[in-house]
């Protein structure tokens, strides 16, 4: 009998690491860089088409006299800042942006959708992998709410152009208790 369990564990773990490489590999076919002969390729822009006119230089503006002492006194208080808006991705889904869209200094926050049982209620560890190999070890954090999900910010220095795998743990009891999200950062 011992021999048969042995077996049957040893035959569990094959088949879950191959499942594993499986994975990995679809993510890594999902991701990869298009050639620029294949049909669903983006055609490469002309050099006329990137070239922009330079705007005519604006007239300066005559030199003003010093305010008054009490007016110099006051200094008026810095805008707040605008708060970075939330980035859905779907579970297995896609989220393509551009690395003009993401501003210095503001975090890339994106909400993951993730059901109830697979969030539970604490911190979850995620990863987000980039094809050519870097790996950023962080958090997602849940949302209030039924069905609502999992916070995970990014800061955008992190971010180059190219693909990138997010893998979240999930709170469910089943092997590869992962959740896929991708990523690309478009030039």
């Amino acid at each position: 009998m011992q021999t048969q369990d042995s077996q049957n564990s040893t035959r569990r773990r094959s088949m879950i690491a191959g499942l594993v490489v499986l994975g990995l590999g679809l993510a890594f076919w999902l991701l990869r860089e298009p050639s620029p002969s294949s049909p669903g390729a983006p055609k490469p822009p002309t050099p006329d088409a990137e070239r922009q006119p330079e705007p005519p230089p604006s007239p300066r503006p005559a030199p003003r006299a010093a305010p008054p002492a009490a007016a110099r006194a006051v200094t008026p208080k810095p805008a707040p800042a605008a708060r970075p808006t939330p980035r859905r991705i779907s579970s297995s889904g896609r989220l393509s942006t551009t690395r003009a869209a993401l501003r210095d200094g503001d975090a890339l926050v994106l909400i993951l959708e993730m059901d109830d049982e697979a969030r539970g209620a604490g911190p979850r560890p995620a990863k987000l992998v980039h094809v050519g190999g870097r790996v950023l070890e962080t958090t997602a954090t849940p949302l209030p709410g039924t069905n609502s999900g999992v916070r995970l910010e990014i800061d955008p220095a992190w971010l180059g152009p190219g693909h990138y795998l997010i893998q979240v743990e999930t709170a469910e009891r089943r092997p590869l208790a992962l959740r896929r999200y991708f990523l690309e950062v478009l030039e």
